[in-house]
């Protein structure tokens, strides 16, 4: 009996699986809306662009891009228009998957600023960090079920060759609730294995 119990709650248990999620959202890869915050285009708003060295606003001293993440700008065929701005991307979780939720990666900017989910800060970084990533860690608890927002701000400016970089991934799991016709098949098999348990102990 013992053996037909623990079949039975294999079988169970096989219908009942972690669907994995992997969410990139990195800069160059992510979607990332601008929303400019200088006296001289207040409020203008756009989807960023990637800055590559043939652009006006590329900076020599810039960590270079790579496939995992790119510099982005709001204007990245000026030099001086792009100053302060918040560039947000945004993802959605469920009650499900968010106490498994995780986001972690790299991140930098120039000139300075913050690292911001729901409108807590994350990271903040000074002047002249733009040579590499540095690393960051989301709190679980500045989750929230429904959009979150993931935004780099740039809080100070020289209005010259400005632009922000992040390499960040979501992962998330969920148990996955089975399908009604799967459950159905779990009755026939344990008919099946008591029949089974019933022959073998007459043999």
């Amino acid at each position: 009996m013992k053996r037909l119990l623990v079949i039975a709650a294999v079988l169970v248990m096989a219908t009942t699986a972690l669907a994995n999620s992997v969410d990139n959202l990195s800069t160059g890869i992510a979607t990332y809306t601008v929303v400019e915050q200088n006296s001289y285009n207040l409020g203008a708003t756009g989807t960023a662009s990637i800055v590559t060295p043939s652009d006006a606003d590329w900076y020599s001293g810039w960590i270079a891009n790579s496939s995992s993440s790119s510099w982005i700008a709001y204007d990245p065929t000026n030099c001086c228009d792009n100053g302060l701005g918040a560039y947000s991307t945004t993802f959605t979780l469920t009650k499900a998957n968010i106490s498994t939720a995780a986001l972690s990666g790299g991140w930098t900017l120039d000139d300075s600023g913050e690292l911001l989910l729901n409108g807590h800060v994350i990271a903040t970084l000074g002047n002249a960090n733009w040579g590499s990533l540095q690393s960051f860690v989301v709190p679980r608890s500045d989750f929230v079920v429904g959009t979150n927002t993931l935004t780099i701000q740039i809080t100070d400016t020289d209005s010259f060759l400005e632009g922000v970089n992040l390499k960040g991934t979501l992962t998330t799991s969920a148990s996955t609730v089975p399908e009604p016709a799967t459950i159905s098949l779990l009755g026939p098999a344990l008919v099946g294995l008591g029949l089974w348990r019933r022959r073998w102990l007459k043999s």
